[in-house]
């Protein structure tokens, strides 16, 4: 017999049950022959006797069938490629032939140990699964945590998520992977559900006699998301609108500076982009984040100009800081120079206490973590902004990170040195798709008769912001006086009537003078000569939102239809409207006579 090509076989048995070699896949249909491998695979290269595999695999069975049996069994393994190796002392796998997912130390955990293998044919074989899998869930628990504190550690909440279900599958009552799950349901607005899992995980380890120390951290949690965790909805006047789309990058790298800051390794990050493109949303849901991590946050509006008092936003931030909790822990001297610098009104930068502003700040992260937000950071004086970027450009152990929001795409302010201690994140209008889901969630809760088309048509208009695509809804739905339409929406208007065709503008002031009589027919018929282009600019129309089709009629907002028809010129606006008056008067009369 020729020597069979020795390959490499995979168990894979961590939330499945199946075995490859090549092409080849052995499943728990082949009993004996699973049985047999599953046996063997625990721990790995290990001799097991005969009589034990006997005993398992064919109990109740004479010795010399079972014998055979088991001959014939290895045999088959060996026939599909499995190295199987056999001697008077009994069998084992190679190690150098197998490889199993449970031993992988960097591989996926997607379930429990063989989840649903029931072997009918042995109750020994079940009873050893089930002693065995105790010990597997061990090994694998460790590289679970690790998986999950790094997706923690990179701001990754969605992969730290799914870690923590895989971890709980084995240990339901693991801590981490409970908490995990709790913050990111608290993340993502399910605080009902999130309170719920805490509850329950609390009363289990209560049941089981864990003692108050192991409860908690879970009770510290609950208290944050049922007291401290704030919320958001379009009735409260918050400008957090809708739900977090097509930013995922920034909010993980956001997210992962709050675990740099609890590890020593603060950092600072302005975050740039126009009115609207989602900075503050950003950082509602940072500051959820560190609200759930226990993290202290100061807010600070710069509400100054660059042309203010050098350092009135620096002096404002480190007034507040000085009411906080450990601000007397630093020395004597120190406070007593910050306390002289904030209740004056000297501008020379000499003067300007930085070593002392950053005791200051150690003193206070020291006792709870600290996150600053500072907004409008285009306001704040370069005197303020130098000096907070020299604080995070050097040294380690900073226990605080800094976030701010600026309406520039640029440096914040002209500041007289280069920044390079605060990181520039700049928000990138966001894709057609993503704003339209945006402002398909406003309408949902604020805008109910809105429609589809006049969704896309202000997701169209918003150019990629979400909240001049809200705006445009709102004027599409009541266009109310020019004179309270905000600029950027009449900016976007002229853009796109702009860009239009002057077939394509004549089309929209007819649809917009014809109201509910604006029929295709009729369209048809006021540009008779021109067919084709009317059935191709109405599709487009269609197509963009800027047109809908309510009960057989074209109809369009005014906003944009009056501004069509005033870049129209006035000989054709009369020769257009005259024709449609024509056309209308047509299908009068064949009505009256069809009636007759």
């Amino acid at each position: 017999m020729t020597e069979r090509v020795k390959s490499i076989a995979r168990a894979q048995f961590l939330g499945t049950q199946r075995i490859e070699i090549g092409g080849e896949v052995i499943t728990p249909e082949a009993e004996r022959l699973f049985g047999m491998i599953v046996r063997l695979s625990v721990p790995l290269g290990r001799m097991t006797a005969r009589q034990t595999m006997m005993e398992t695999l064919w109990p109740g069975i004479d010795e010399a069938n079972a014998r055979h049996n088991l001959r014939q069994t290895v045999y088959k393994a060996r026939e599909l490629g499995l190295v199987v190796e056999s001697d008077e002392d009994g069998l084992r796998l190679d190690p150098r032939h197998w490889s199993c997912d449970w031993d992988d130390a960097t591989g996926d955990v997607p379930g429990e140990w063989l989840p649903d293998y029931n072997p009918e044919f042995s109750d020994e074989l079940r009873s050893w699964i089930g002693a065995q899998r105790i010990g597997v869930h061990a090994l694998v628990r460790p590289r679970l945590i690790r998986l999950l504190q790094s997706a923690r550690a990179s701001g990754d909440l969605i992969i730290a998520d799914r870690h923590a279900r895989q971890l709980l599958q084995i240990d339901e009552l693991n801590e981490e992977a409970t908490l995990t799950r709790a913050e990111l349901m608290a993340m993502q607005g399910s605080k009902v559900d999130a309170l719920r899992l805490l509850d329950a995980y609390l009363h289990e380890i209560g049941r089981v006699g864990s003692g108050k120390d192991a409860a908690l951290p879970a009770q510290l949690l609950r208290r944050r998301i049922a007291e401290k965790l704030p919320s958001v909805s379009y009735s409260n006047g918050s400008k957090h609108h809708g739900p977090l789309v097509a930013r995922a990058s920034e909010c993980k790298r956001l997210l992962a500076s709050l675990f740099d800051a609890r590890a020593g390794r603060g950092s600072a990050i302005v975050l740039c982009g126009s009115e609207g493109i989602g900075k503050s949303r950003l950082l509602f849901e940072v500051r959820k984040a560190a609200v759930l991590q226990g993290m202290l946050i100061v807010e600070q509006a710069c509400e100054s100009a660059p042309t203010a008092v050098p350092f009135s936003t620096l002096r404002a931030l480190t007034s507040r800081l000085l009411e906080l909790p450990g601000a007397l822990g630093i020395s004597p001297e120190a406070l007593g120079a910050i306390r002289e610098w904030t209740a004056g009104t000297t501008s020379a930068p000499d003067d300007c206490p930085v070593t002392e502003i950053e005791d200051l700040l150690a003193s206070i992260a020291e006792e709870t973590p600290l996150l600053l937000l500072l907004e409008h950071a285009e306001r704040m004086d370069a005197e303020s902004l130098g000096r907070l970027d020299r604080m995070y450009r050097r040294g380690v152990g900073r226990h605080h990170a800094l976030m701010l929001t600026s309406c520039t795409t640029g440096v914040p302010t002209e500041s007289p040195v280069e920044l390079r201690g605060i990181e520039r994140m700049l928000l990138r209008p966001l894709t057609l798709v993503a704003v339209r889901s945006i402002v398909t969630a406003y309408a949902a809760a604020e805008l109910p008769r809105a429609t589809e088309d006049q969704v896309a048509c202000a997701s169209v208009f918003a150019e990629g912001n979400p909240m001049y695509g809200i705006e445009m809804l709102g004027l599409i739905l009541d266009p109310g006086s020019p004179d309270v339409i905000p600029w950027r929406v009449k900016v976007a208007v002229e853009r796109i009537v702009g860009e239009m065709s002057e077939f394509g503008r004549r089309l929209l002031a007819v649809i917009d003078a014809l109201e509910s009589a604006g029929r295709l027919g009729v369209l048809l018929s006021v540009f008779r000569d021109q067919k084709a282009e009317v059935l191709d600019q109405l599709n487009h129309f269609l197509g963009s939102g800027i047109v809908e089709l309510i009960d057989g009629a074209y109809r369009c907002s005014q906003l944009i239809a009056k501004h069509a028809a005033s870049t129209t010129g006035e000989a054709w606006t009369h020769l257009d409207h005259r024709l449609a008056g024509e056309s209308l008067g047509h299908l009068l009369r064949t009505n009256r006579t069809s009636g007759d």
